[in-house]
C-alpha cells in the first residue's frame, strides 16, 4: 500500500487536534491522509491516526481507503 485516507462527516463540530496525519476539511467532511513517514505500508503492517473534535458530532460512519 502506498497511501491511505479516512474521511467522515463532521456534523456541527470542528477538528481541534490531529495525530499522525494530514487534515483537510471541505463541505462539512473531514479527510485525514497519510504523511510521508506512515503512507507506504507492507502487507500486514498497521498505522494509527486520530483527531479530536469540539461541538456536535456527525454520524459515526467513517470511510477508509488505501492505494
Amino acid at each position: 500500500m502506498t497511501g491511505w485516507s479516512v474521511d467522515r462527516d463532521l456534523g456541527r463540530s470542528r477538528v481541534t487536534g490531529l495525530r499522525n496525519g494530514s487534515l483537510t476539511t471541505s463541505d462539512g467532511r473531514t479527510t485525514v491522509r497519510d504523511t510521508a513517514f506512515d503512507g507506504p505500508l507492507r502487507p500486514g503492517a498497521a498505522t494509527s491516526s486520530g483527531f479530536t473534535t469540539e461541538g456536535t458530532a456527525g454520524p459515526p460512519d467513517p470511510h477508509r481507503a488505501g492505494s
